[in-house]
């Protein structure tokens, strides 16, 4: 049976399962969330927190969770990070999760482990891996900066080099192999999945805690050691050097038998390689590295003057979203359609990234359709709107009563990855409201400002604020304020709107606001 509700009821519902809805009896979360507890607790409610890096006022994961967790401070994330208590991932983009979550994630992270660029960028995935092994956790810079460039890969030009190892860190994250283990700032510190998950979590994986260790280190040692077997005389089989045992881990030496292990030379005596040993290294004749970069028609060069190999063959960009299922459906895209849900209470067939998956219309059609058969789901329609929703079944009851809450008049500033803002029809459809992140809108063709920020006053959007913060002089520069006809024209908005901005200003560590351009709605 359709659910038809009006379009106010249906945005103040959105407002509410999202966090955002002040009105008498009730409870906001800022009320009941502090401090790092109450993060994970938003995180859990929220489902994701998208991250972006840009910080030309606090970044889009911090403002998020200011809007939600009172008294929150960047801190407080970066601190759950450093204790196994969140980890980044694939969701509506690159999010942080809760970790509760990671054992569902897993076997997504699994297959991603099949993915066809892997081959190609082995080499590169075995040297990152070694560097975290034996220093972890580290800073990209850190993992391979001088290593080889490829062509056709990342975020650069088809002509421009990037980093192997940059790709190869992509690939191994997506694997699961290695986790975000640290962050401040824009910085980002990675480790080895086996160090970083608490050790309660590993034990609760579906395919078993053993699953951590990348399969690359485990075939790492079973070929270098197979190709040192085949270098050494039949008298030496079984003895791996101490120069192939030092690229192991303190776990994988004591997994050698005794007689594998290379005894120290006693005072005085040389330790010699041996025969041919110094000719390659071990792994590349193991072909676990490739030969160095030859020159090739078309190779752009590296930085150290050589040349970029130029590999087209296969998709080694970075990832976007969670691998695709080519053939027939895994069991985790369940996972993911129910938490894309939970995440967007309000979905419509249109959405690209529905289910976070790349369905075609027919199958969400039918995913949809088997959703409400179950039960779980309720098909929506809102009054004016052309468009068909789809929430919850759940929560009928929430969108039946919505119609009767009367929202205090709070003023609040939208990241522009907020989740509330994720479809920007939605936004059209539930707030009569037009938004589009200017951020990578040539200058000359911006309607309201690089970094705009939805003003959300009560249930209404009422205008955008373009920030920018100095932080040498500790002031918030606005480089534009506009307001819709209505808010504009209404004293007691435009107050509520100044007051906080101060707040938004304290908030960032500055004592000055300073409007560079007030405008009415163009």
């Amino acid at each position: 049976m359709v659910l038809r509700v009006s379009k106010m009821a249906a945005r103040r519902y959105l407002l509410y399962v999202q966090g955002l809805l002040e009105a008498p009896g009730i409870r906001p979360w800022r009320s009941e969330l502090r401090g790092r507890a109450g993060v994970i607790r938003a995180l859990e409610r929220l489902e994701a927190v998208q991250l972006d890096p840009i910080a030309v006022v606090e970044r889009n994961h911090h403002l998020v969770l200011r809007n939600r967790v009172a008294g929150y401070r960047p801190e407080h994330l970066d601190g759950l990070f450093a204790a196994g208590e969140v980890f980044e991932y694939l969701a509506n983009a690159r999010c942080v999760l809760p970790m509760r979550d990671l054992p569902a994630f897993w076997p997504i992270m699994l297959a991603a482990r099949e993915l066809p660029a892997r081959e190609a960028l082995a080499g590169s995935m075995v040297d990152v891996l070694r560097r975290l092994r034996e220093a972890g956790p580290l800073q990209p810079r850190d993992l391979g900066n001088d290593g080889p460039r490829l062509m056709g890969i990342g975020y650069n030009p088809p002509d421009k080099p990037s980093k192997a190892s940059g790709r190869a860190l992509d690939l191994l994250w997506l694997g699961g192999e290695v986790f975000v283990a640290r962050r401040e700032g824009n910085e980002k510190w990675y480790d080895l999945g086996e160090r970083f998950l608490p050790r309660r979590v590993a034990a609760g994986l579906p395919e078993g805690p053993e699953t951590l260790r990348s399969p690359l280190l485990r075939d790492e040692q079973e070929r270098v050691r197979a190709a040192e077997q085949e270098r050494l005389p039949a008298a030496e089989q079984g003895r791996l050097p101490a120069a192939e045992q030092g690229r192991l881990s303190a776990e994988e030496r004591e997994s050698l038998p005794t007689e594998g292990r290379e005894s120290k030379p006693a005072e005085g005596q040389a330790s010699l390689p041996a025969e041919g040993q110094a000719s390659k290294p071990a792994e590349e004749q193991a072909g676990l590295r490739p030969p160095e970069s030859v020159d090739e028609p078309g190779s752009g060069p590296t930085r150290d003057g050589g040349a970029a190999q130029v590999l087209t063959e296969v998709d080694v960009s970075r990832p976007w979203s969670a691998p695709q299922v080519t053939e027939g459906e895994a069991g985790w895209q369940g996972f993911l359609l129910d938490k894309y849900m939970r995440a967007y209470r309000l979905a419509d067939l249109g959405d690209f990234r529905f289910g976070w998956q790349t369905y075609t219309a027919a199958r969400r059609r039918e995913l949809a359709e088997e959703k409400v058969a179950a039960g779980e789901w309720v098909e929506v329609a809102i009054e004016g709107v052309r468009r068909r929703y789809y929430a919850l079944a759940a929560d009928r009851p929430l969108l039946e009563a919505a119609e009767g809450w009367e929202p205090r008049p709070a003023v609040r500033f939208i990241a522009p990855l907020d989740n509330l803002l994720w479809r920007r029809p939605r936004l059209q459809d539930l707030f009569d409201f037009d938004y589009t992140w200017e951020v990578y809108t040539p200058a000359a063709k911006r309607r309201y400002g690089y970094y705009a920020m939805p003003i959300l006053h009560g249930d209404r959007l009422i205008g955008r604020m373009d920030p920018r913060l100095d932080r040498q002089r500790g002031v918030l520069l606005v480089n534009r304020l506009q307001l819709e006809p209505e808010a504009a024209g209404d004293v007691r908005v435009r107050r509520r709107v100044e007051r906080a901005l101060h707040e938004f200003a304290r908030w960032h560590g500055a004592g000055e606001v300073r409007i560079l351009q007030l405008d009415p709605a163009p």
